[in-house]
């Protein structure tokens, strides 16, 4: 059976597929119900567009000071300047802030120069949303140091940046008087992350480089290249868990979330005749980006998941079931020795 199937990913039943993936509602929706968040803050990854956008707004809603983390500073601008235009139902301006921090997560160096940057504008960080995401490039894009674009950018980059980052997460989280849980850190996933390998994370195929095929058939490139998301979206759940395992008792929350099926320009890598109908295909269950916000907000900002450290979060606020393979402490570990291993000189 192994042979008919050659490397192809480990799948989740067909009603666990269908719990993250049905028309919804949520009891949670950030304007009315994320706290005060005047005094705080963030970081977001992919800011300048689509949920990293949303999610960047309705931090300012609320108070928050963000840092846009985005690797094009044009496209930040733009962005930037829209949100410092957005009024409240007041009419007043959003009460919170909004600054560009620049960091290419494709390129380690960058990210590294993000954090320098970043601490030496910020004594505390509260929230760091690893958001920033791209789907299907081709499998030839690479990144800065060499890694394949997805697993480069969702798992490795976002690595590098944590790690940079827990120095002034600690320090925010041992002042006197801070709340519990108060910090928190969010790895966005995705459904797709039900696509992984047998292993849940092979230290020789970190990148799910091996051929995939049916009965002796190859599957051509770009369709593994959505497997390969999937295994980038499964390693960020991966992350979040061994994070807590590894930096929780400091007082940091990690926490996963799938934002939902969202309508984003991630799709922009949609080509073909096949990659165009499975993208029509699933047009029924996408949903307006403006929602994607929902789940990460409500993981970092909700007071009732301050204990909830290694938690996954499924549309929309609520806690959901990950992958199986997710809770295999051994693929955490695996992973993580892996990233520590290639981020040397980095971090």
């Amino acid at each position: 059976m192994a042979a008919l199937f050659q490397g192809m990913p480990s799948m989740q039943p067909l009603h666990t597929l269908l719990w993250e993936n049905l028309p919804m509602t949520t009891p949670w929706e950030p304007k009315r119900d994320m706290p005060d968040q005047t005094g705080r803050v963030a970081i977001v990854t992919g800011g300048n567009s689509g949920v990293g956008y949303y999610t960047t707004l309705e931090l300012m809603r609320k108070g928050a000071r963000v840092y846009m983390a985005s690797r094009d500073p044009e496209r930040a601008a733009k962005a930037i300047a829209q949100l410092r235009d957005v009024k409240d139902d007041d009419g007043n301006l959003l009460k919170g802030e909004v600054k560009l921090l620049r960091c290419d997560l494709s390129d380690l160096e960058s990210v590294r120069s993000a954090v320098d940057e970043f601490t030496q504008q910020e004594s505390q960080l509260h929230l760091v949303f690893a958001n920033a995401g791209i789907m299907f490039p081709p499998y030839d894009q690479k990144t800065a140091q060499g890694y394949e674009m997805q697993f480069g950018t969702h798992v490795l980059g976002h690595h590098v940046l944590i790690r940079n980052l827990l120095p002034v997460l600690r320090k925010t989280a041992a002042i006197p008087g801070q709340p519990k849980g108060a910090i928190r850190v969010c790895l966005t996933s995705s459904a797709g992350h039900n696509m992984h390998q047998r292993k849940g994370f092979d230290k020789h195929d970190p990148e799910w480089a091996k051929p995939l095929g049916v009965i002796g058939i190859r599957l051509p490139e770009q369709y593994h290249q959505i497997f390969r998301y999937g295994h980038s979206k499964f390693c960020n759940i991966l992350q979040s868990k061994k994070y807590d395992r590894e930096f929780g008792n400091d007082g940091i929350v990690f926490t996963s979330v799938n934002p939902g099926n969202m309508k984003t320009g991630l799709q922009r890598h949609m080509h073909g005749l096949g990659m165009t109908a499975l993208f029509l295909s699933i047009q029924p269950i996408l949903y307006p980006i403006q929602k994607g916000c929902i789940n990460q907000l409500y993981a970092t900002t909700a007071p009732e998941n301050a204990n909830l450290g290694g938690a996954y979060f499924g549309p929309w606020a609520k806690l959901s079931r990950p992958a199986f393979k997710a809770h295999d402490e051994g693929a955490q570990d695996n992973l993580y020795e892996w990233l520590e291993d290639h981020s040397k000189g980095f971090v």
